[in-house]
Order: C-alpha cells, then sequence, then structure tokens
C-alpha cells in the first residue's frame, strides 16, 4: 500500500511538472509570435541585462529572475519588454523553508536623459500603513491624486518637476494597475503578469508616459543639457 501512495505521488509530481513547463512553452511561442508581429527581437533569456538597472523592483526579494525578452522600437521609443519575477524564503518552526514567488510584465524605455530615481505605485493598505507611522510619500496639490498615487523619491523637487498637471491629468485617467518608475536613462513600467494580448497596453503605457514627461524635465536632465 504505502509503494502505492509513494507511485501515485510521484506521478502527481510529474503531472504538475510537465503542466507548468508545457504552459510555460506555451507563452514563450506566444510571446515569439507577438515580437515577430510587431518588428521586435524575441530572446528566452535576458542578453541585455535588464536587471542590472538599478530600478527599485529590480532589486526586490532574496532571488530573481528575467525571461522572454523582446526589445526594439515601440511607436519610435526603444524598449524592453519582458516577463520578471522574485522570490522571498520563509521558514517555518520546524525549519522547513518554502519560497513565494511574485510574477509581473516589465516594459523598460531608453531616454536621452539622466533622471532622478523615482516611483510612482498605487496607493493600497500598505503604504497607507507606511503613511501613518512615519514614511511619508510625497504630496501634490491634488486630493484625487494622492488618494490614488503613492510618489517617493529622494529628489522633491524633480518630483514636483516631473509630476506636473499633465502628467498628473493622464496617470488618473491612464495609470491603470500599472505602476512607473524612472532611473537614470531608463523609464519603466510594470503590473502582475497579463496574459499576452495585454503586452500591448503595457507598451503603450510606457510609451504615454514618456509622451507626457514635462518639457522642463528634457531640458533640465536631458543629455543635450548635460
Amino acid at each position: 500500500m504505502g509503494v502505492l501512495v509513494f507511485l501515485v505521488v510521484l506521478v502527481g509530481i510529474a503531472a504538475v511538472g510537465y503542466w507548468q513547463w508545457s504552459n510555460k512553452q506555451k507563452r514563450r511561442e506566444a510571446l515569439g509570435a507577438f515580437a515577430l508581429t510587431h518588428g521586435l527581437s524575441f530572446s528566452a533569456a535576458d542578453p541585455g541585462g535588464l536587471l542590472d538597472i538599478g530600478f527599485h523592483l529590480f532589486g526586490m526579494g532574496q532571488g530573481r529572475g528575467c525571461e522572454n525578452v523582446m526589445a526594439g522600437s515601440w511607436q519610435g521609443l526603444p524598449v524592453r519588454q519582458a516577463d520578471y519575477w522574485y522570490w522571498t524564503q520563509s521558514t517555518d518552526s520546524k525549519g522547513h523553508t518554502t519560497r513565494s514567488y511574485s510574477h509581473f510584465s516589465v516594459a523598460v524605455a531608453d531616454v536621452t536623459a539622466w533622471l532622478p530615481a523615482l516611483r510612482l505605485e498605487h496607493e493600497n493598505l500598505f503604504t497607507r500603513l507606511a503613511d501613518h507611522v512615519g514614511m511619508h510619500d510625497i504630496e501634490f496639490e491634488s486630493d484625487d491624486f494622492n488618494r490614488s498615487w503613492n510618489v517617493k523619491a529622494d529628489d522633491r523637487e524633480f518630483a514636483f518637476k516631473l509630476v506636473d498637471a499633465r502628467m498628473m491629468a493622464w496617470l488618473q485617467q491612464a495609470g491603470g494597475a500599472v505602476c512607473f518608475e524612472v532611473y537614470g536613462g531608463n523609464v519603466l513600467v510594470y503590473s502582475k503578469r497579463l496574459r499576452v494580448e495585454g503586452i500591448v497596453t503595457l507598451l503603450e503605457a510606457v510609451k504615454g508616459f514618456v509622451d507626457h514627461v514635462p518639457k522642463l524635465v528634457w531640458n533640465e536632465y536631458g543629455k543635450a543639457a548635460s
């Protein structure tokens, strides 16, 4: 009886493993087809070192990875799009360790500027709790915007230059479920992992964000100004 139970468990583990592998292959093939349709290159790995960019998101967790990378031009903007994940590890009272994975779809645009680090995330229970214990975000003149977005930046002056009234209005209307970061010569937009048909919205979001960066920012932080 014990042998039978062992065999059933073994078959179950193998079935789950095959299901995960099959789904991974199907997604990879679908993303490759998406890239081909839209004139983008595709790589199962991360040949360009996307995670070397110092975004806050890319430093989270105890381990992380990037795969299914598309690269090229989206409406004239140099972009890279990928599946990103990180994991955290916990140990129970008996010393057993488990890993918890978080999966994202990310798009990174290259811009001709050098921008201070800034994060635009949606307000949630955790960000509101952080505000209550003194970890305040940057507050803007619009109460509606403050209720919707949590803005973190060491350079507050830059934050007010970047997030002007026009940018606020666009974020309120088009921000959706995505979050943004800027750092150096790059802009990041990310969300929980999307189905392949949802990748277009991510690329449109990073394009829209770059299009709404104020001229003042380009003038002061653009590479031509340095």
